[in-house]
């Protein structure tokens, strides 16, 4: 029998406390823009990923369905919901064409997944230095330690697509049979938690300790950080 939920968000808004209650928040304003579409999205990040910013990183100077702002936005929302299927972010690219009243794609993938490919490491590095940059503009004293911005490092791993360059770059775990698993790539990361935002990381093997790699990162400790 499924029983109907009531007062779902009471005890997170109404005895929780702050840390929880922001919680709540975070996830009731994300759920509004996954029901709005791209633009939702867009217009939460206007004040850092302006629309006239993101064109001039764009590789695509038309403006239509798979260009580079657009599918960079759904891609994000597909992130923020846990990984959802391509079909989530060309849901949202279909919802936001019919608001502009252009052409809408079909329902294949295809063409979503051909445009992701072209979202270059450089185009995403930019983005995140922007973020970045304004988290570090934000921070007060009331965020520090003693005067001090707290730094932490730590890793964790990603499987990547099955292809033979993958493979020999980032070989799956030695306790999978051949054939029967990822690529695995270790990643080892520096976090300010003074913001939250990671400023920077390493990719390696999965079975590297991060202790190796952390020398690879401090050049992300400057003055009056303590790591």
């Amino acid at each position: 029998m499924t029983k109907t939920p009531y007062l779902t968000d009471f005890p997170r808004t109404v005895f929780a406390n702050a840390k929880r209650r922001r919680q709540a928040e975070i996830r009731l304003r994300r759920d509004e823009l996954a029901s709005t579409g791209v633009s939702g999205y867009a217009l939460l990040f206007e004040d850092i990923l302006s629309a006239s910013f993101l064109k001039k990183l764009s590789t695509t100077r038309r403006e239509r369905h798979f260009s580079i702002p657009i599918v960079f936005w759904a891609w994000l929302s597909r992130i923020l919901d846990s990984n959802a299927p391509c079909g989530k972010a060309l849901s949202l690219i279909q919802t936001w064409c019919l608001e502009r009243g252009i052409p809408s794609p079909g329902n294949s993938t295809s063409g979503y997944c051909s445009a992701r490919a072209r979202v270059t490491e450089g185009f995403l590095q930019t983005v995140a230095n922007r973020s970045t940059d304004h988290l570090a503009q934000r921070m007060t004293a009331r965020d520090q330690w003693r005067g001090l911005t707290l730094k932490a490092i730590d890793g964790s791993s990603v499987q990547l697509m099955d292809t033979a360059a993958n493979q020999k770059n980032y070989p799956q775990p030695s306790v999978q049979k051949e054939g029967c698993g990822f690529p695995t790539m270790g990643i080892v990361g520096i976090t300010n938690l003074s913001h939250g935002g990671w400023e920077g990381f390493e990719t390696c093997p999965w079975s590297a300790h991060d202790s190796r790699i952390a020398p690879r990162l401090l050049k992300h400790i400057h003055s009056g950080d303590l790591l």
